[in-house]
């Protein structure tokens, strides 16, 4: 049956025909669906995808991206997209964080290069102290479409439908084209940001006078870091 992508899984004590995964903290469980994809969801927000999560040797996984793409993969020099196939650029090590997951790019695992998110986009250098943590997310009533399906690298995040603005709040933002709103960044990425920029007050490089104009840059580049611009592109 590998057409049908099925293969076997214990069910309590008896063995049962099963198709692929559906990862939570990098412990399979299996069930007897078509081949489903899978959303890979970064820090509880943005989504990715969908890809079809197939198993590799050693217990790696490879992202398969759509019908004639092939599979997500990270090159030796950074760049990160399709066309992989099932080599060590394509393949990658689920490390557990949590609840949530890191991927480790087994290729090249010698550089701690991790999937993560910069911006709206999935990127493959991320290293291991990145603050993109991932769930994968069965996307539901979808079928790996042999004809159009296609997994997408960038993503825009979905309305919060849970957000109100009270009628001032619509008032102002007319008059005014701005609102203010407090408490409404995940506290995950709040933390996340104030990490990374305690870490770079303790770095001795942390006051910079340029030479152009003799400005002074407190933590020179920290609003560059992915934990940083999470707050703006992944809130």
């Amino acid at each position: 049956h590998k057409d049908k992508g099925w293969c076997l899984s214990l069910a309590g004590a008896h063995w049962s025909v099963a198709q692929s995964i559906q990862d939570v903290g990098a412990q399979w469980r299996f069930a007897l669906l078509p081949r489903k994809l899978q959303w890979l969801v970064a820090n509880c927000r943005t989504r990715f995808g969908p890809f079809e999560v197939q198993k590799a040797p050693n217990g790696h996984v490879l992202l398969r991206c759509g019908a004639t793409r092939g599979n997500l993969r990270v090159g030796p020099e950074g760049n990160t997209g399709p066309g992989g196939g099932g080599g060590p650029w394509a393949r990658f090590e689920l490390v557990v964080a949590g609840p949530s997951l890191r991927l480790k790019n087994v290729g090249n695992a010698e550089k701690g290069w991790h999937l993560g998110v910069k911006g709206r986009a999935l990127i493959g250098t991320a290293p291991a102290d990145d603050s993109s943590l991932f769930v994968f997310q069965v996307a539901e009533g979808s079928e790996a479409d042999e004809e159009s399906w296609q997994a997408a690298l960038t993503t825009y995040l979905d309305f919060d439908e849970s957000a109100t603005l009270t009628a001032a709040e619509r008032r102002q933002f007319v008059d005014d084209g701005y609102i203010q709103k407090k408490q409404v960044v995940p506290q995950e990425l709040v933390q996340a940001a104030l990490a990374e920029i305690n870490k770079a007050l303790c770095s001795p490089e942390n006051v910079k006078v340029s030479e152009v104009d003799g400005t002074t840059q407190y933590c020179p580049g920290v609003g560059a870091s992915p934990a940083v611009r999470d707050l703006l592109f992944a809130s």
